[in-house]
């Protein structure tokens, strides 16, 4: 089983939720964006750094605008997270 978080649920990012809810073998262990959501079931977050070291994700999927890609590709890093 994978631990996946995903960083940014607007419409891709939702679409990627739901792909990932039918993937056996892959857990959603956090969500985060900077819009606070009762929408999810799973732990949800406003805070990306926050999220990664309460859920310790094996990888997170980044839906986030494009230039934000970068600085958040370098967070993952920075916590050895795929």
């Amino acid at each position: 089983m994978k631990n996946i978080a995903i960083v940014g649920l607007g419409v891709m990012g939702k679409n990627h939720y739901r792909t990932l809810k039918n993937i056996e073998g892959a857990k959603i262990v956090g969500l985060c964006d900077v819009h606070n959501s009762n929408d999810y079931k799973e732990p949800y977050f406003t805070d990306f750094e926050t999220m990664l070291t309460q859920t310790k994700p094996d990888a997170v999927i980044i839906v986030t605008p494009t230039f934000l890609h970068k600085d958040t590709a370098l967070i993952c890093a920075k916590h050895d997270i795929h």
